[in-house]
């Protein structure tokens, strides 16, 4: 049987891209194919969620392996461009693709590489500009509805400030001075934490506030809607593939005083109730159901179906 690949490239830091490739991998076992994430030698394991995917920790690739390369894994693209392997580029974001990954690569290394797969169809439109007669399936990342869900909503603002530190202090102060009953809302940092106490703290809160940033598909947001938050914020540009008026308060990429406007629109929206309230939580939350975990086990197994030969 032919052995599908992924690579994974230094895996500890809580990231939405390494969850995607070892669910990936999870997802193909489960289907009956061989699969196996490999990390190289010296990188650790992700252990900040559970999963049941095999793992291989360096040693040796064979020939007849498909590898599937991350868009910013730039040592493993140059070391493989001219390899006889089939390789497939797994991207994720476009931005870490272009100044981080294949974007670094040769002119003569790029054409060497000619599938991809991408995690949303602004991703995929984005291979489709900058490496044209290239084969591109989208297999859609998800916010896992197994995990998470809505739980007893507290006065809890929730965010994760790890790609936005600086706006996220400016939006904490402005928010304070501006708003009366500041007092009463209690926030929720999530930093560094394993997946099951993201979902908890996500479950739990009332309003999410979204510190994406140049992102291809924004994981963590869509989680967060998925547990019935209010969102309001930053799309990472990635996030206006699903950001709309009716599931959230969207403003534009670092203007840190209209997020924070948005927020206190949130904030009230959440103290208010009443049928406005249950109509954005609706929207949100179907809008995360269409990036759910059923919908990318679909598209996975009919991906690899398809493209391996019996």
């Amino acid at each position: 049987m032919t052995r599908i690949v992924y690579i994974l490239v230094g895996g500890e830091a809580p990231t939405g891209g390494h969850k995607m490739i070892v669910r990936h991998v999870e997802a193909l076992t489960r289907f009956g194919f061989e699969a196996v994430a490999y990390i190289p030698p010296g990188d650790p394991e992700p252990r900040w969620f559970e999963h049941h995917a095999p793992i291989q920790t360096g040693g040796e690739l064979r020939e007849t392996d498909i590898l599937v390369i991350p868009e910013d894994a730039f040592g493993f693209l140059k070391q493989l461009a001219f390899s006889k392997h089939r390789k497939v580029v797994f991207c994720q974001n476009t931005f870490r693709a272009a100044s981080g990954g294949i974007g670094r690569l040769t002119a003569e290394e790029i054409v060497r590489y000619r599938e991809f797969i991408a995690c949303s169809n602004a991703c995929a439109a984005w291979i489709g500009k900058y490496f044209p007669g290239s084969s591109i399936d989208m297999i859609p990342a998800f916010a896992d509805e197994r995990r998470f869900k809505p739980l007893t909503k507290q006065l809890v603002i929730a965010c994760t400030p790890r790609k936005r530190q600086l706006e996220s202090r400016n939006v904490i102060f402005m928010f304070s001075r501006l708003y009366r009953s500041s007092a009463r809302w209690k926030w929720s940092l999530v930093q560094s934490a394993a997946e099951e106490e993201v979902a908890a703290a996500f479950g739990g809160a009332a309003v999410f506030l979204s510190l994406s940033r140049l992102e291809g598909l924004p994981i963590t947001t869509l989680e967060a809607m998925a547990c019935g938050c209010i969102v309001a914020g930053f799309t990472g540009i990635g996030g206006r593939e699903y950001a709309t008026s009716a599931n959230g308060f969207w403003v534009d990429e670092d203007d840190c005083e209209s997020c924070t406007f948005a927020l206190l629109r949130a904030v009230r929206l959440a103290e208010a109730g009443g049928s406005a309230l249950h109509a954005m939580k609706s929207a949100a939350m179907k809008t995360a159901a269409d990036w759910s975990y059923a919908n990318f086990l679909r598209e996975i197994e009919s991906y690899w179906r398809r493209s391996i030969s019996p």
